[in-house]
């Protein structure tokens, strides 16, 4: 795969996005209907994978595998994240992206 650190990124940020927007709806849905455990549960399921956004984006080793746990329950969120599940896991198992994530990488000094 060419330029895989611009994947990672973009991997990064769809699962920012899906993220943050699905727990904006958990949000709506829990003001609207007055329920309250099942969108607290979908917040609080949503936030690691904000935190493996931000992770992948910033190209730290940990986000990556966090980054295939949420692909993973990705998957089962027909369509959209199906689809940023199934691309995340392409990216993420690519060689190219273990190696670039791998703890022994050499890192920039102004990381």
């Amino acid at each position: 795969m060419r330029n895989i650190s611009k994947h990672i990124t973009i991997v990064g940020w769809l699962h920012i996005a899906l993220n943050l927007t699905t727990i904006g709806i958990a949000i709506f849905f829990g003001v609207s209907f007055e329920t309250t455990y099942l969108p607290l549960a979908i917040v609080i399921f949503s936030i690691p994978g904000v935190i493996a956004g931000v992770g992948l984006i910033k190209l730290r080793p940990w986000a990556r595998i966090l980054g295939i746990v949420m692909s993973i329950f990705n998957l089962l969120t027909f369509p959209h994240g199906t689809a940023i599940g199934v691309y995340s896991m392409i990216v993420l198992f690519d060689q190219e992206a273990v190696r670039l994530l791998a703890r022994d990488a050499i890192r920039p000094v102004n990381e």
